[in-house]
């Protein structure tokens, strides 16, 4: 049970896209806001560009008092809920925010750590007209960039592509 007269974090679901919004609110009204973002490179018209997203879409975190608070950052603007049960809101432990910030690198962001394909692993590509196919690496090149592919779907259909294209298929045997 979550005392009502602690200052606690609390997850915050907002309506899509509006993490910003919310917490530059909840900021204005004196509340503590945490929304961890990443940088994502997405390739536009043929060109790899870079955008900033949450980590948690439509989520955020506030550190506030519930008796004092509740009313203010429930009813803001594009705010959902308060993640809670039938009970009521349930702070996040302190733990889990800490884990969350000490991963915020000096520019802000937070890194995702994006497995390497290897030789031998099953990969999923994920760009270009063939993005969803299946194969396994079967060689690395010198550069460090790309990758040969036997296509699983054409037994024996080879394709060379660039590294970030193929992701790691872990959860494919």
């Amino acid at each position: 049970m979550t005392s009502w007269s602690e200052e606690r974090w609390y997850a915050v679901q907002t309506k899509q896209f509006g993490e910003n919004l919310v917490a530059g609110y909840l900021t204005r009204l004196g509340i503590r806001a945490f929304l961890p973002q990443t940088r994502e490179e997405h390739n536009v018209c043929g060109t790899d560009r870079l955008f900033v997203k949450p980590l948690f879409s439509s989520y955020l975190f506030a550190f506030f008092n519930l008796q004092e608070s509740y009313d203010s950052v429930r009813y803001a603007p594009r705010v959902l809920r308060v993640l809670g049960n039938r009970l009521g809101p349930m702070p996040v432990p302190e733990q889990i925010i800490e884990s969350i910030r000490s991963r915020v690198q000096p520019d802000g962001f937070v890194r995702l750590e994006r497995a390497e394909p290897k030789c031998g692993d099953k990969v999923a590509l994920t760009r270009g007209c063939l993005a969803g196919w299946m194969g396994r690496v079967e060689r690395e090149f010198d550069d460090r960039k790309r990758v040969l592919i036997l296509l699983e779907s054409l037994h024996q259909g080879w394709l060379v592509v660039d590294r970030r294209f193929a992701t790691v298929a872990t959860a494919v045997a």
